[in-house]
């Protein structure tokens, strides 16, 4: 198994053959990127971070944004898994650890069945959930 991830400042790390504990480690890593600010606050410019397994990826953002995308959709030959990207919105950080930790597997199938939906359908915007802290 390799996963990729993303980190809100740069920097992409590959895992490759990862342990349970090393899986645990790079996504609440993300996670509490999400959470630090290194430069000015608020940090407008970094705001994302991401997990990639094969071609399907799932960016969170800063403001609580998620979103489940496939790389292969833009790719002539390759038929994606997810045909068009969906989102999800402030989900608490043990439900987004589930979802990151079943895509750094390969379980697309238990992703996909997290409760995707599209744009329109996520709440209004109220806050920046990951400026928020947590359990707030």
């Amino acid at each position: 198994m390799t996963f990729k991830t993303r980190g809100r400042y740069g920097g992409t790390t590959t895992f490759e053959d990862p342990s349970p504990e090393d899986i645990r480690a790079a996504i609440a890593g993300l996670i509490s990127g999400l959470r630090t600010e290194r430069f000015e606050e608020p940090d407008d410019e970094h705001t994302r971070t991401s997990l990639t397994h094969g071609t399907v990826y799932i960016e969170i953002q800063v403001n609580g944004m998620a979103t489940l995308g496939d790389l292969a959709v833009l790719e002539d030959d390759a038929e994606p898994i997810i045909a068009e990207e969906v989102y999800l919105a402030d989900i608490p950080d043990a439900r987004m650890t589930e979802i990151l930790t079943d895509l750094a597997g390969g379980s697309y199938a238990a992703v996909l069945a997290a409760g995707w939906g599209p744009k329109s359908a996520l709440p209004a915007y109220k806050y920046d959930y990951y400026r928020r802290p947590e359990g707030s």
